[in-house]
């Protein structure tokens, strides 16, 4: 449900201005410019997935295929509970929804370079 408000924020005002996510002014700018980063993060990782899975790993009925799709289902729900308990910390503030997003896409990028590193060919 938090992850819902940080995007519903990032779809509000600030996103129908240009916003300069090198500089944000606002609280709302910021929490806006953390949604493009988590969404950017998010896309990359599931490209270098799609790659690993149907490339290297030969698709979802490969036992490797099979492994990763069952490891990436428990990291997505690892990664959305550690999340939500990071941005509980700041429970009712307005940096809530971009720490949530800060959280997502550290943790996103992170899972992303994991699954290059091995998806490498040897």
């Amino acid at each position: 449900m938090r992850l819902a408000a940080a995007f519903i924020l990032c779809t509000g005002p600030a996103a129908a201005q240009a916003v300069d996510c090198s500089a944000p002014q606002t609280q709302a700018d910021m929490t806006h410019c953390a949604g493009l980063a988590y969404q950017a993060a998010d896309a990359d990782l599931n490209a270098t997935y799609q790659l690993a899975m149907n490339d290297w790993l030969g698709g979802r009925n490969a036992p490797s295929g099979q492994a990763l799709l069952t490891a990436q289902r428990a990291w997505l729900s690892y990664r959305d509970a550690h999340c939500s308990a990071v941005a509980a910390k700041y429970e009712g503030g307005s940096i809530q929804p971009m720490m949530h997003a800060d959280c997502l896409t550290r943790l996103t990028n992170a899972r992303t370079e994991e699954i290059r590193a091995y998806a490498e060919p040897y």
